[in-house]
């Protein structure tokens, strides 16, 4: 990994919500070391150099943990479920993917489906929340 993935990212001015609390905490900055949350401080906190190299305003936007959607139907790209049997596997795997980045969009940082989506094409996710698929015989993700 090169030095310049590994610099810390800065979300600064944020508004955090503490879910713990049930508080919308403003001003607020979030610094991420390598994907995860290393420190929440005041805004008003001076910036390392390092630090500096990676800052993005937030302007009072808020910040949360992301969603869980237990129920989900991530190949359901049409109503007509029948449509969906008849079509190319490839075909749903490619709408799936476009209906799980749109998911990722919304907050949902993870999503169990309740049929259609397989072990396979939780795997192979590039964009969008990470899928739990419901298997016979029990959950596998």
């Amino acid at each position: 990994m090169n030095k310049e993935a590994q610099s810390p990212l800065v979300l600064d001015h944020a508004s955090v919500l503490d879910v713990i609390k049930g508080e919308l905490i403003p001003d607020r900055r979030v610094t991420l070391e390598q994907g995860r949350i290393a420190r929440i401080e005041s805004a008003h906190t001076p910036i390392t150099d390092t630090e500096a190299k990676h800052v993005i305003d937030l302007d009072g936007k808020t910040l949360m943990p992301g969603l869980c959607d237990a129920h989900v139907h991530v190949t359901a790209w049409t109503a007509d479920l029948a449509e969906v049997g008849r079509t190319s596997p490839n075909y749903t795997a490619i709408r799936a993917a476009g209906l799980m980045e749109a998911m990722l969009m919304r907050g949902f940082t993870t999503v169990r489906d309740e049929g259609g989506a397989d072990y396979g094409l939780a795997q192979a996710v590039a964009a969008g929340p990470p899928v739990v698929a419901l298997a016979l015989g029990g959950l596998r993700q």
